[in-house]
């Protein structure tokens, strides 16, 4: 199971997540190229919680999602 969830979301370099259909269900555009995540042009900081500490999932936007 845990690999199927890899292959689904996974980044699509790593030979899983066909078209980035994976992405697209969970609304995570991805980067618009290899060449962007190596550049340094493209950031996920937009996605992360910084005010999120250790542990993560008591965080309230995390509980938000429950517990997978």
């Amino acid at each position: 199971m845990l690999n199927t969830r890899q292959g689904f979301y996974g980044d699509p370099v790593y030979g899983g997540n066909d078209n980035r259909v994976g992405w697209r269900v969970i609304g995570f555009p991805g980067p618009p190229s290899l060449a962007a995540t190596m550049d340094g042009s493209y950031t996920t900081l937009e996605y992360m919680i910084p005010e999120a500490e250790w542990p993560y999932e008591q965080h309230p936007a995390v509980l938000r999602y429950g517990n997978r």
